[in-house]
């Protein structure tokens, strides 16, 4: 069985839309998505994380969306910082089925080859996949996030929230993910990063390098993150 289109799923979603947050009882397709990369098993330990130089205040007050990104490579402590303050928001550790997962798209981090990463609590980075300019540029739809050192992908499992909580499992997803996205964006410009979240992904091209089948790892929110560049506009 393959995975179900966006027009097969929401007349499941909006049948049980009448405030039931007991299973969907749909059967769950086969899972799609590019097999794992060499090496997929092979956890890399990062440094511990940074800690924070601005406060939360000034960092919401001084955050702009940012769509250009300085040549700097991001340190590796700072991806660890915004990674743990992501998923921790993300509630994926909750019961229910509805959290977020963190994965990370690497171009230019200090002492981490450029791939795509899934971040796990303990502070290490698994493998999960690679991903070429060409690709990068055919997986996002605004060009300048290809070029920035880091991408967050928050990911969600659609199939587990909507068989324990119905329609409202996909909510809390997108929920989550917002918080998520809001918790990395504030927590890297207390490390003198900038960002912008958006949406802007073709996840059928993102599951043919990537392990995210968008059904039972679901794309949900990006962040792109990385140094400001002060040239450009």
């Amino acid at each position: 069985m393959s995975v179900p289109s966006r027009t097969e799923l929401m007349p499941l979603l909006l049948a049980d839309f009448d405030g039931n947050a007991g299973g969907s009882g749909v059967p769950h397709p086969a899972r799609r998505g590019a097999a794992a990369a060499p090496g997929a098993d092979v956890a890399l330990r990062l440094p511990p994380p940074s800690p924070p130089t601005r406060s939360v205040g000034m960092a919401v007050a001084g955050r702009r969306a940012e769509r250009s990104y300085a040549d700097q490579p991001v340190s590796a402590a700072d991806l660890h910082a915004v990674c743990a303050q992501a998923r921790a928001a993300g509630g994926h550790d909750r019961p229910g089925g509805a959290g977020v997962e963190v994965y990370a798209v690497v171009t230019r981090v200090d002492g981490i080859d450029a791939g795509v990463y899934r971040y796990v609590p303990t502070g290490h980075l698994g493998r999960a996949g690679e991903l070429g300019r060409a690709a990068l540029r055919e997986i996002f739809l605004q060009e300048e996030f290809s070029r920035a050192p880091v991408v967050l992908l928050l990911v969600g499992d659609l199939a587990a929230a909507i068989d324990a909580r119905g329609s409202h499992g996909y909510r809390l997803l997108m929920t989550r993910a917002g918080a998520a996205s809001q918790e990395a964006w504030i927590a890297a410009e207390q490390r003198a990063l900038v960002g912008c979240v958006f949406a802007g992904v073709r996840g059928g091209h993102l599951a043919d390098h990537v392990d995210i089948d968008g059904y039972h790892r679901t794309f949900l929110v990006a962040i792109a993150l990385g140094h400001r560049d002060w040239g450009g506009t």
